[in-house]
C-alpha cells in the first residue's frame, strides 16, 4: 500500500510539473521548479540540472534546489573521461552512486563534497533525435540506495524536460529571427517588398511597398499585382506571364516600368520569388515580412499512470521516447492511436487533423474500427453536429456515453454501427501556441464513462500529440521562413550582425564582410575588427553611438564611412537594437545596415548640379538683360520693341529648351543647332541648303551667344531676304578646320543669301543683329567675322574656336 501511495505521489509531481510548464515560458523558472518537485518526490536534500558547453566540454550547474548560493549558475563540471556525468551522457542511460567516498570508478567536483553529498544519480536529459542537452542529477547527503522505481521516474521526468527545453530554445530564436526581419524591412524602405498568393492577389504590403508605390496596406491586401504594371503590360498578360514564370521556374525577373498609386511611372529593378510549398505563393522585391516562425519540437512532458495502472504508465514512456526520436509522421501517428487505446482500455482510437482552410477534420490515423467507419470519417466538417464538430465549437473535450440518444446523421450512424460502438469521447489537440491542430477519440463498444485517472493520462498523450504536429508543421513554415529571409537579404544586399555583447562573439551575414571591405570569412569577426575598419574621421562619433544606444535602451540608427584596405571609402547606413536581461544588462545586439555610397554620391553630383543651375540662371538673367537693353534703344516705340523682345526671347527659350533635352555629357552639335533656329522661325527648308559634318560638338558656352547670331541672321532672312522673296535661296555651309601652329581648331561658317533683291537702305542698314556678329562674336567667342552683302543678297562668315577632342572626331 506504501508503494502505490508513493507512486501516486509520483504521478502527482509529474502532473504539477506539466501544469507548470503549460503556464511558463521562462526556461530557467521551469528547470528551478523541476528540480524543487523531483528532490520533493525522492526526499532529498539536493537537485540540480547540469547543461553542457561544447565548446569547453563543461556543464554548467543551470538550475538546482539546496545549493549554496555560489553554485547554480555559477559551478563548472568539467566532462572528462573520470566523470559521472559525462558517463551518463554518453551512455544514454541513468548511473547510480550510492556513496561517493567508495565509488573509485569516477572523480567528483570539490563543491559536491563540500555540500557534504554522498549518494547521487545521473539522469541524461535528451533533445528530439536523443541529442544530449545536460544532465538531471539527484543527490542525497546520507547513502542511498535508489530503487529501480524510482530510477524509472527519474528516466520519464528527464524525457518530458528535453522536450519542453528544446521548445523553449527553438522559441527563443524565433524571436530573433522575427527581430531580424523586421529590421530588414525598415531598413528597406526604398525597397518594395510585399506576398501575394498563387493568383498575384496581395496577403501582405509593408511599409516599404507603401513608400514605393503610395497605396497603404488596407488599399493593397485583397487587390492583384496587376494594379502595379503599366496599361500595356496589363493588355500584353504580364501580369499572368510573370506568375506562370515564377511558378515553373522558381523565381523570375521583374524590371519594367510600373505604375504606382497617383500615376506616376515607377521603374522597378526586382524579382517575384515562389514561396516554398505547393499553392503557397510569391515574394515580390523590388530595390523584405518573415512569418513568425513556430517553435519546433513542442513535446510537452510525460505522466505517469495512476498507481494500479503501471503497465499504461510504461505505455506513455514509450510513446514519450518515440516522439522524441527520428521516425516518419505516419508511424508516429499510428504509435498515438494505439497509446490512446490502452491509455483509455477503449476499442477504437482515431486522430484527425484540423485543416482550416477547408473546414474540415481529416482522419490522420485509426485502430479498431471498421473500413465503412474509416471511410465515413476520412473527412468531416468540423462545423457539423458530429462529435469532434461539438468538441471543435466548444473548444473542450465531448463524452458521449451512449451514440445511440446523439443526433447524428444516417451516415454517422452506419459508422457506430459497423464498429459496434456505444461510447466515445473526443478531446481537441490544442497546441501550445493557443490553436487547436486536431481530435484524438477514443471509442467503446460498450457504455462507459472514462475517469478521471483515465483522463490525466490521456491528456498527457494529447498534449505530446499537439505539440508533434505543431512542430511538424512548424518544419516546413521554418524552411519556408529561412528561405524568405535569406531571398530578402541577398536581394536587398543587407549586412546583418548579432554581437553578444557579454563574450564578445560577433556572427556576420557574408554581404557584411563585403561591406566591410573583407572576403567572407576572411576573418573573425569582432568589434575591434569592425572598428578598425571605421573612417578615422568618423570612429570616435560612430562608436559613441553605438555605446549611447546600449546605455539609453534605445535603437541604433547612424551614417558612418567604412575604409577598406584598397583606399576605397563606402558609406554605411546601420541600425539595430540591443536585447537586456531581467536586470537590465545587455545581452546581444543584433542589427542590419546597407551602403548608401551611391545615394552621398548622387546627394554630392546633385548639389553640384543645383549650383551649375544657379550659374547658368544668373548668367540667362544677364543675356535677357543685355537683349532688353539692345532691342530697347533699337526700337522707335514699346509695340516693336514688344514685337522684336519676344522674338529673341522666343530664340533663347529654344536654345535653353535644345539645352535641357541633352543628357550630362551631351554637347549641342552645330547642325543640330542651326536646324533648330530655322525651324523655329518656320523658315522654307526646301529653299534652304545645309552642307557641313554632323555631329560637331559645340562648348556650352559657345552655344547660346552663337545661337542668338543665328537667330538675328534668319530674323533679317525673313524681314528683308531670303525667307521672303520667292525664288531667293540660302546655303549654310560649314567645315573644320586645322589648328595653325599654336593656335586652336576652329569652325568655319558661310551664311549665303541668293536670289535677294538689294536696295540702298538695305545696305546701310546697321541693326543689333550685324552689331552682334561684328563685334559680341569676335569679343566673348573670340571668332573672325565678316558681313557684307553681295549682289543678291547677305554673305557672313563666322570662324570660331573648338576644342581639339572634337577636331579629332569629326575630321
Amino acid at each position: 500500500m506504501a508503494e502505490k501511495r508513493e507512486l501516486l505521489r509520483r504521478q502527482q509531481v509529474l502532473a504539477k510539473f506539466g501544469d507548470f510548464i503549460l503556464d511558463s515560458e521562462d526556461l530557467q523558472e521551469i528547470l528551478t521548479e523541476g528540480c524543487r518537485l523531483i528532490g520533493e518526490a525522492l526526499g532529498t536534500d539536493l537537485a540540480k540540472i547540469l547543461e553542457i558547453d561544447r565548446r569547453s566540454n563543461r556543464a554548467l550547474v543551470r538550475a538546482g534546489v539546496g545549493w549554496s548560493h555560489d553554485v547554480v549558475g555559477k559551478a563548472w563540471i568539467d566532462l572528462h573521461q573520470r566523470s559521472s556525468e559525462a558517463y551518463a551522457i554518453h551512455s544514454g542511460e541513468p548511473l547510480v552512486t550510492n556513496d561517493i567516498r567508495q565509488d573509485g570508478r569516477f572523480d567528483f567536483p570539490a563543491f559536491m563534497r563540500d555540500e557534504g553529498v554522498v549518494a547521487l544519480v545521473n539522469v541524461p536529459i535528451l533533445f528530439p533525435g536523443r541529442e544530449p542537452y545536460g544532465v538531471l542529477q539527484v543527490d542525497s547527503k546520507t547513502q542511498r540506495n535508489f530503487g529501480e522505481e524510482e530510477i524509472e521516474f527519474l528516466r520519464i521526468y528527464a524525457m518530458v524536460l528535453g522536450p519542453v527545453v528544446d521548445r523553449l530554445k527553438k522559441l527563443n530564436d524565433l524571436r530573433v529571427a522575427d527581430e531580424q526581419y523586421r529590421l530588414i524591412v525598415e531598413n528597406a524602405r526604398d525597397h518594395a517588398i510585399f506576398l501575394t498568393d498563387t493568383n498575384g492577389t496581395i496577403t501582405a504590403w509593408p511599409a516599404g511597398a507603401q513608400a514605393v508605390f503610395g497605396w497603404n496596406a488596407h488599399e493593397a491586401i485583397g487587390r492583384t499585382t496587376e494594379m502595379l504594371f503599366t496599361p500595356r503590360d496589363r493588355e500584353s498578360g504580364r501580369p499572368a506571364q510573370e506568375i506562370g514564370a515564377a511558378g515553373r521556374d522558381g523565381k523570375v525577373a521583374d524590371v519594367r516600368w510600373h505604375v504606382a498609386k497617383d500615376g506616376t511611372p515607377v521603374f522597378i529593378d526586382g524579382q517575384m520569388i515562389a514561396l516554398a510549398g505547393e499553392g503557397t505563393g510569391f515574394m515580390k522585391i523590388g530595390q523584405d515580412v518573415t512569418e513568425r516562425r513556430k517553435a519546433e519540437d513542442a513535446l510537452r512532458r510525460s505522466e505517469a499512470r495512476t498507481k494500479a495502472d503501471l503497465a499504461a504508465m510504461q505505455q506513455l514512456q514509450e510513446v514519450s521516447t518515440l516522439l522524441v526520436g527520428d521516425h516518419a509522421p505516419q508511424y508516429l501517428y499510428d504509435r498515438i492511436v494505439d497509446a490512446a487505446r490502452a491509455l483509455m482500455q477503449s476499442d477504437a482510437a482515431s486522430l484527425q487533423l484540423l485543416d482550416r482552410d477547408s473546414g474540415t477534420l481529416k482522419l490522420q490515423a485509426s485502430c479498431g474500427l471498421h473500413p465503412v467507419s474509416v471511410d465515413c470519417w476520412q473527412h468531416v466538417d468540423a462545423s457539423g453536429d458530429s462529435v469532434c464538430g461539438q468538441a471543435l465549437r466548444r473548444q473542450e473535450r465531448v463524452i458521449v456515453t451512449d451514440v445511440a440518444a446523439d443526433p447524428a446523421g444516417p451516415a454517422e450512424r452506419e459508422a457506430y454501427d459497423k464498429s459496434g460502438i456505444r461510447s466515445v469521447q473526443t478531446t481537441p489537440l490544442r497546441a501550445h501556441s493557443g490553436q487547436i491542430v486536431g481530435m484524438l477519440s477514443t471509442h467503446w463498444q460498450r457504455r462507459h464513462v472514462p475517469g478521471a485517472a483515465e483522463l490525466r493520462f490521456f491528456d498527457v498523450l494529447a498534449r505530446l500529440s499537439a505539440d508533434l504536429i505543431e512542430r511538424l508543421d512548424a518544419g516546413e513554415d521554418l524552411r519556408r521562413s529561412e528561405e524568405r529571409l535569406r531571398s530578402a537579404v541577398e536581394v536587398g544586399h543587407l549586412g546583418l550582425w548579432d554581437w553578444n555583447v557579454r563574450t564578445g562573439d560577433i556572427h556576420w551575414s557574408d554581404e557584411h564582410f563585403r561591406m566591410e571591405g573583407y572576403g567572407v570569412g576572411e576573418v573573425t569577426p569582432s568589434y575591434d575588427v569592425w572598428s578598425g575598419r571605421l573612417h578615422p574621421d568618423d570612429r570616435e562619433e560612430t562608436e559613441a553611438k553605438v555605446h549611447e544606444a546600449m546605455a539609453d535602451k534605445k535603437e541604433y540608427e547612424h551614417e558612418f564611412r567604412s575604409l577598406h584596405p584598397d583606399g576605397t571609402v563606402r558609406w554605411l547606413h546601420a541600425r539595430g537594437r540591443f536585447f537586456y536581461d531581467r536586470e537590465g544588462q545587455p545581452l546581444r545586439m543584433i542589427g542590419a545596415m546597407i551602403d548608401v555610397t551611391g545615394r552621398r554620391e548622387w546627394e554630392s553630383r546633385q548639389n553640384i548640379l543645383i549650383a551649375e543651375l544657379q550659374h547658368r540662371t544668373r548668367n540667362l538673367i544677364g543675356v535677357v538683360r543685355s537683349i532688353a537693353a539692345k532691342t530697347l534703344s533699337g526700337s522707335r516705340d514699346l509695340a516693336e520693341f514688344d514685337a522684336r523682345f519676344s522674338d529673341r526671347l522666343q530664340a533663347l527659350a529654344r536654345i535653353q529648351g535644345l539645352l535641357s533635352r541633352l543628357k550630362d555629357d551631351e554637347r549641342v552639335a552645330f547642325d543640330m543647332l542651326v536646324r533648330n533656329e530655322l525651324e523655329g522661325m518656320n523658315a522654307p527648308m526646301e529653299r534652304v541648303s545645309l552642307a557641313g559634318p554632323a555631329g560637331v560638338r559645340l562648348r556650352s558656352s559657345t552655344v547660346q551667344t552663337l545661337a542668338m547670331a543665328l537667330h538675328e541672321l534668319a530674323t533679317n532672312a525673313a524681314k528683308y531676304g531670303a525667307f521672303r522673296h520667292e525664288g531667293a535661296t540660302l546655303s549654310v555651309r560649314w567645315a573644320l578646320a586645322a589648328a595653325n601652329g599654336e593656335g586652336e581648331p576652329r569652325l568655319d561658317v558661310e551664311w549665303r543669301e541668293s536670289g535677294v533683291p538689294i536696295d540702298h537702305d538695305t545696305i546701310t542698314r546697321n541693326g543689333q543683329g550685324r552689331e552682334l556678329i561684328e563685334q559680341a562674336l569676335p569679343y566673348q567667342l573670340r571668332a573672325e567675322t565678316s558681313y557684307a552683302f553681295g549682289e543678291d543678297g547677305v554673305r557672313c562668315t563666322i570662324s570660331l574656336p573648338i576644342s581639339a577632342r572634337t577636331f579629332e572626331e569629326r575630321r
